[in-house]
């Protein structure tokens, strides 16, 4: 979600396409009895960490067609001309969001309410993704320099600092309203975006690809199935860096799958920024209105999709040439 190069990849916008749906169901009031019954730990749960995957492996390739180098990587133009991708689109859904809970639920805002609010990604499911990926910006040139460099070591160190990092959260007892905010959690499968983009032309290994997805379907099989207490991945067990190794082999086969494409579905992965915060409003505004006309489960699904990608599409037709307008000023500036 919102990374918009000059040149696409239909299939990786296929792939954010499904994600997004996937993100969508999932937020449609399951039980968490019914979220196991139906596996969503193996698919559902996985969206954000392959919208992550997706975004390292971009972002390496822009670094790399560009000819970017680290130093230049952080140039302030360059980490601005990112984050105006995620805040010109959020910034009218936050307004939104404010206007409606002030007009109609009569909550009174201070400055410093809002400023709050506003850097914590708003309100409603999904909230954390603007402010993790503001976030992930300034990480990004650091994590691809150093797959770049060291390639396979250069990923297990970032995996290796992704469980350090889960191990000093642990320790220090950060708070879980704090936890979902810090993209450190996201590290390691950016990083292995990164790392699929940089040995694209190299001769992958395989079979220690599914090893590793074998130990990431033991962990969700343990934590979700066998009442397993993991010790450090305590808090979003099914998108922990130990969850996630279960899509380092399915990611590696889809990133050579670029045969793959639909219209339909890559517009929506286009789009899937725009759907992300429009589902975020639907959700915390609108999902009552659709609950109320039906009780079958499957259709306040579908009346769920139909809104938030048609709204979301929508938006994004609105919004993108007026993003792209203003960052090819900043540029020129």
């Amino acid at each position: 979600m919102g990374e918009r190069e000059s040149t696409r990849l239909s299939h990786l916008d296929f792939y954010k396409g499904i994600c997004i749906l996937f993100i969508i169901i999932t937020h449609s009031g399951w039980s968490d009895q019914q979220r196991l019954v139906y596996l969503f730990p193996f698919w559902i749960d996985m969206a954000v960490p392959v919208f992550m995957v997706i975004t390292g492996y971009v972002s390496a390739m822009s670094f790399r067609k560009r000819q970017i180098d680290f130093l230049h990587a952080y140039h302030p133009k360059e980490i601005l001309i990112k984050w105006l991708r995620f805040i010109i689109p959020f910034t009218p859904v936050f307004v939104c969001e404010v206007f409606v809970n002030y007009i109609v639920r009569n909550k009174n805002y201070s400055l410093i309410t809002l400023l709050k609010d506003y850097i914590t990604g708003g309100y409603g499911p999904g909230s954390y993704y603007f402010p993790v990926m503001l976030q992930i910006v300034i990480l990004l040139p650091l994590i691809w320099n150093t797959v770049k460099k060291y390639e396979i070591k250069g990923l297990l160190l970032c995996f290796a600092f992704n469980i350090m990092f889960e191990a000093v959260k642990k320790a220090i007892n950060l708070i879980p309203e704090l936890y979902r905010l810090c993209s450190l959690r996201y590290v390691f499968v950016v990083a292995y975006g990164c790392y699929l983009y940089e040995t694209k032309d190299k001769k992958q290994k395989t079979a220690a690809s599914i090893i590793v997805g074998i130990c990431g379907i033991l962990y969700i099989v343990a934590c979700n199935y066998l009442s397993y207490q993991p010790i450090i991945t305590d808090q979003w067990k099914t998108t922990s860096v130990f969850a996630v190794l279960f899509i380092v082999p399915i990611m590696m086969l889809l990133m050579k799958q670029n045969e793959l494409n639909c219209r339909g579905i890559e517009l929506l992965g286009k789009a899937s920024f725009n759907i992300f915060l429009t589902q975020m409003v639907f959700y915390t505004f609108g999902a009552w209105v659709v609950y109320k006309l039906t009780d079958m489960f499957i259709f306040r699904i579908l009346i769920n999709l139909g809104i938030c990608c048609g709204i979301g599409v929508l938006f994004y037709k609105i919004e993108n040439p007026i993003t792209q307008r203003i960052i090819r000023s900043v540029k020129a500036n």
